[in-house]
């Protein structure tokens, strides 16, 4: 359960974070105009490392496409579920178990923890990461390392990232080893083994909230950057634009990639 000021309060306090996250990367990458690359989805194939084909492409369509149905249930949940219609969310069985399920798939995005890394990569270094790999397995570490490292750059995104993600949470819901405990409005965490970092239980209240931290940073990171990608030509008042694309021998040449406002598409001019 949440109320609508306490949902307000923490929408508000993610979507400033996503924004001033874009603007420095924005600024860290204007010398370099790679801020482009990252809203063109520009992706490492490694299945044309032994061709003659250049792996780095941009607008990789599978990565949208992983995510497109996850991102619409979501959509759907909540604007069943979130609405507000009533000053406060309510809790079921159905619901929570919805959330645990959305939860779990959330951090477990690959195209969510690769646009993460790769804001990062842009305030970081001005470049682009145009090869990023998410293992399959043991994604705590790899997530710890992003919010660690937005917390270094004092970027509020790593206080969201830590007060969304808790891989106890993570692994109870993914492996189904928690419980409802009514009388308590508790999660049982039945995993817990006394770490340090572990959860034994947690109410029903600050579960919603680690859940809408969660959700609401999945959400607004890709309509903000959507939002941006709508607006390349209005912003830039062109529509093609230079950019240094990786080589197979690691060096960078001069590429003219070209957007398509009616289509929403980038493409290489040659």
């Amino acid at each position: 359960m949440i109320s609508k000021n306490d949902f307000d309060y923490i929408y508000s306090e993610v979507s400033d974070a996503i924004k001033e996250t874009f603007a420095e990367a924005y600024n860290e990458s204007n010398k370099t105009n790679d801020f482009i690359c990252f809203l063109a989805n520009g992706n490492y194939l490694r299945i044309y490392e032994n061709t003659r084909w250049n792996p780095n492409i941009v607008d990789y369509s599978l990565d949208i496409i992983r995510d497109k149905n996850r991102l619409e249930y979501l959509r759907n949940f909540l604007n069943d579920k979130y609405n507000f219609k009533e000053n406060r969310t309510f809790d079921t069985n159905d619901s929570i178990t919805n959330e645990l399920m959305i939860y779990t798939h959330i951090w477990e995005s690959k195209p969510f923890l690769k646009t993460l890394k790769r804001l990062f990569g842009l305030i970081d270094t001005g470049r682009y990461l145009w090869d990023v790999e998410v293992p399959d397995y043991s994604k705590h570490k790899f997530i710890r390392d992003i919010k660690e490292s937005f917390n270094g750059k004092n970027m509020r995104l790593g206080k969201i990232i830590g007060k969304g993600y808790n891989s106890s949470l993570r692994n109870a819901f993914a492996h189904s080893e928690y419980t409802f405990e009514y009388k308590e409005n508790t999660i049982k965490c039945l995993n817990y083994k006394g770490e340090r970092w572990e959860i034994d239980s947690i109410s029903f209240k600050d579960w919603t909230k680690i859940f809408c931290y969660s959700f609401i940073l999945s959400f607004e990171l890709h309509n903000y950057k959507q939002l941006l990608r709508s607006k390349i030509e209005e912003f830039y008042k062109k529509n093609e634009f230079e950019i240094d694309l990786p080589q197979k021998n690691k060096a960078l040449a001069k590429e003219i990639i070209v957007y398509n406002s009616e289509q929403d598409k980038f493409r290489f001019k040659s």
